[in-house]
């Protein structure tokens, strides 16, 4: 097993790919699938927003689960 205190490059790396793939899945529920559903599909706005909100609904709630998880 690597031990990720001797390397400071592990992580700094181990990190950054955590905040990467939170950040990419606020990106993609709040920017791409409102574009997408909007622009590309032709639904209402109102419509759009409930569908994006929808998709969050996991993290919105993320802090119940979340320690039943951990």
């Amino acid at each position: 097993m690597i031990d990720i205190t001797k390397h400071s490059f592990l992580k700094y790396f181990l990190f950054g790919s955590l905040y990467f793939s939170e950040g990419i899945e606020i990106a993609f529920a709040t920017i791409i699938i409102p574009i997408y559903l909007h622009v590309e599909k032709g639904l209402s706005l109102p419509l759009t927003t409930f569908i994006a909100g929808l998709v969050m609904v996991p993290w919105i709630l993320k802090f119940i689960w979340g320690g039943i998880v951990d």
